[in-house]
């Protein structure tokens, strides 16, 4: 995903010479009504299999197959995020742009793993970006629209803090203005690093 790279290559210039911004991954495996895709796959694939054709498989005693299989492609979504570590390795801060999984099938993941990084005392940013799909980040969606009654499907920046997981930083984005900068936070001695969203997607887009 080009916004991670991008994410990342901002941060480093910033953060302290002791911490390191790492771009991360994992797989999520996909059904086949899903409809999402990974925004890059990489992927060795035959000619026979790139038309839906199956391979002209033969047996051990050159007989052809006699039943002509249901090609069907299981695409797998990798799943890409920033963490800001210290030179023992320890995580500091964690970068995540939501993806359509995060608010769909693995929503439940998702939200197990940045509730597992909030208990520990990590910094989390969450950039979402996507219209539709159900509320996901840190905050509760009847505390965001206490403040934001009016928001319908514009994107939102949450920051939760590690000496005080359960406030919330948040930037409301309204997907048709400017996108905020946004501050990044480190330990507690260390100065915040901006994040200047908008510059990022022009260089995506």
């Amino acid at each position: 995903m080009a916004r991670i790279s991008f994410v990342r290559e901002a941060l480093s210039t910033s953060l302290p010479d002791d911490l390191t911004a790492r771009a991360e991954e994992g797989i999520a495996v996909l059904d086949r009504d899903s409809g999402y895709r990974a925004d890059v796959a990489v992927t060795e694939d035959l000619d026979a299999w790139k038309s839906g054709r199956a391979p002209n498989w033969s047996g051990a005693e050159g007989d052809s197959l006699a039943t002509t299989p249901t090609m069907i492609r299981v695409l797998a979504e990798t799943g890409r995020w920033i963490e800001i570590q210290n030179a023992n390795g320890r995580s500091i801060t964690v970068i995540e742009i939501l993806r359509p999984t995060n608010k769909g099938s693995g929503r439940k993941a998702y939200q197990k793993k940045t509730a597992d990084l909030r208990a520990a005392r990590v910094n989390l940013v969450e950039i979402n970006l996507l219209r539709g799909g159900q509320h996901t980040v840190a905050i509760s969606e009847a505390a965001y629209r206490e403040f934001h009654p009016e928001v319908g499907g514009d994107g939102l920046v949450c920051i939760s803090h590690q000496d005080d997981p359960a406030l919330h930083e948040v930037y409301h984005c309204p997907l048709r203005e400017k996108l905020p900068t946004t501050r990044v936070p480190l330990r507690l001695d260390d100065p915040a690093v901006l994040l200047d969203i908008q510059a990022l997607m022009n260089r995506c887009y």
